[in-house]
């Protein structure tokens, strides 16, 4: 299962914990499902927490073909990266006790919670907009 509940030893003591990473593979895919489904322009910068995720060889070769800037949150500087922690922290508590049958269920979920988080949910951060609503507002005044 991708999250949920599962037991695990430490020494010789038996500890329960909450898996609270998403897999590679879920954040490359859920991205590139993303970039798909949108009309993004060229150079746009994809800003991350400091994840092993978002490290990884694959993820940044992905950035790179598709003509996008990576921007990591600083060691220790969690402003940096607060509206996408604001996001990574709902997920986690909105899905942390949900075992999913298979990847191709949590997927699914969190697709769909990303989908809500910017086409329904509003922001105190962007003036109390839909994020798309935002970015679309955005790219009008700056073609002009």
């Amino acid at each position: 299962s991708t999250g949920g509940q599962t037991s695990g030893r430490r020494g010789s003591e038996r500890s329960e914990y909450t898996y609270d990473h998403l897999r590679e593979s879920l954040v490359y895919d859920l991205f590139v499902q993303a970039m798909n489904n949108q009309n993004f322009p060229k150079g746009m910068i994809v800003h991350s927490d400091g994840g092993s995720q978002y490290k990884s060889t694959r993820f940044r070769k992905l950035l790179t073909k598709m003509c996008l800037v990576q921007s990591m949150t600083r060691r220790d500087n969690h402003y940096d990266n607060a509206a996408a922690e604001s996001l990574f922290s709902r997920l986690k508590n909105e899905q942390e006790k949900k075992v999913f049958k298979n990847i191709e269920e949590a997927r699914s979920t969190y697709f769909e919670d990303i989908v809500y988080y910017n086409t329904k949910r509003k922001h105190s951060s962007i003036g109390y907009k839909k994020p798309n609503q935002f970015e679309k507002e955005y790219y009008d005044r700056n073609e002009k």
